[in-house]
């Protein structure tokens, strides 16, 4: 079995490019996990110009005097080490051509204009990215349910060893919010409920169930995310996300972040 389910680039608003990839939810063997994202201008990758070594993680920054020229046709492979086996992801063409630099250049400046927007507007925050794969936690599910027993917090109330990858810097906006307190419809008392909408650019990548620590220290779990791409292209232009305040009883609360 090949673990790897996807592997994309995205061209990136600095000066580099982001190779980003996901692993089958299924995969479970045993750590710890190493990836390497290699790149080479040969397609059989007899000659690697290019290795990257992340740890555990989920993406690879790539800002090597190899990509300073749209020109140079580049191909990624991302490989997987773990306690017994390697595994290579399917290749993937950055394609410098013409056309794609064109559509890089006027995406980069519609984001430009949103990075100035969120320089002066926004608030720097930490995106903790929930992990979908590795060995499951079976001591912290509930055994009828298969639900992640939520006061266990060596998982932080995940399914997964670990939890959630290291924390990574971003900026968000706050498009609007709104903070409710009325008395709970089966009579228990007063429920508290914050939402709220966020807006980033299109890199780090933000999925449901990923959690967004404001910088007021408080966290937020996405419900929704709508993206917005550059027509004709997989170039992500803006992300915007419902996200719901975590309760600060949640072990998520135990991942320290750094300040902000």
């Amino acid at each position: 079995m090949n673990p790897f389910t996807s592997i994309d680039i995205a061209p990136s608003y600095y000066p580099c490019r982001i190779v980003l990839w996901t692993i089958d939810p299924t995969f479970s063997e045993a750590g710890p996990y190493s990836f390497t994202v290699e790149g080479s201008e040969d397609p059989a990758f007899k000659e690697i110009n290019v290795s990257l070594p992340v740890g555990d993680s989920y993406f690879a920054q790539d800002d090597t005097r190899t990509i300073q020229s749209f020109a140079s046709r580049f191909v990624y492979r991302v490989k997987l080490e773990t306690a017994n086996n390697t595994y290579y992801s399917p290749s993937v063409f950055y394609d410098g051509g013409k056309e794609e630099s064109r559509k890089y250049l006027y995406a980069a400046e519609i984001v430009r204009k949103d990075l100035l927007r969120t320089r002066v507007t926004g608030r720097p925050g930490w995106l903790l990215k929930k992990k979908n794969y590795s060995i499951l936690i079976a001591e912290e599910l509930d055994p009828v349910s298969g639900v992640p027993i939520s006061d266990n917090s060596s998982s932080y109330g995940s399914r997964y060893e670990a939890g959630y990858y290291a924390p990574l810097h971003l900026v968000y906006t706050t498009e609007n919010h709104s903070d409710d307190i009325k008395l709970s419809e089966d009579g228990s008392g007063v429920t508290h409920r914050k939402i709220a909408t966020f807006r980033f650019v299109g890199f780090p990548s933000v999925e449901v169930r990923d959690v967004v620590v404001a910088d007021s220290g408080e966290r937020y779990s996405v419900v929704k995310n709508q993206t917005r791409y550059y027509p004709g292209s997989s170039i992500v232009l803006t992300q915007t996300c419902s996200v719901t305040a975590i309760p600060n009883t949640d072990p998520v609360y135990q991942i320290e972040v750094g300040h902000v």
